[in-house]
């Protein structure tokens, strides 16, 4: 399976066009297989995010595990009340059921985060919950 940069980011674009987002992960599309149209693999999960300029997600957690790789941008995450900053190829994890937060830094350029999880494993147990942050506005004290 190949996935182009530029189809995936023209994606994200026309999504951003016609929709407002998550107020969690910004703008996000999910790597599927096209055999399928299921998860990429049946044990890992593959998204491209496009955080707009001057983003400021919301705080939530989940089940399942999640790898980032900075795809472009600069910002920062906030992971269980420790802001972890963060810029083009950095490399970040969040664990289950932590809560997090993504912001981006800048007022002028989108920020790409590129992830895998195991939320198909998740899905397969029956086990997959998102939760939103019911605090301080959904923001975490950091």
């Amino acid at each position: 399976m190949v996935y182009r940069w530029d189809a995936t980011r023209d994606a994200l674009w026309n999504l951003a066009k016609v929709s407002d987002g998550s107020p969690f992960d910004g703008h996000m599309v999910r790597y599927s297989n096209p055999l399928t149209g299921g998860w990429a693999l049946q044990t890992m999960g593959a998204h491209m995010q496009m955080l707009k300029p001057g983003f400021r997600g919301l705080a939530h957690r989940h089940t399942g595990n999640v790898v980032y790789n900075v795809a472009g941008g600069r910002g920062y995450s906030i992971i269980g009340g420790e802001r972890f900053d963060w810029g083009t190829h950095d490399i970040f994890c969040v664990p289950a059921w932590v809560w997090h937060e993504h912001v981006n830094l800048d007022a002028s350029e989108e920020a790409f985060l590129f992830s895998f999880n195991d939320f198909p494993v998740m899905e397969a147990l029956g086990v997959r919950i998102e939760e939103a942050y019911p605090d301080h506005g959904g923001h975490q004290p950091a």
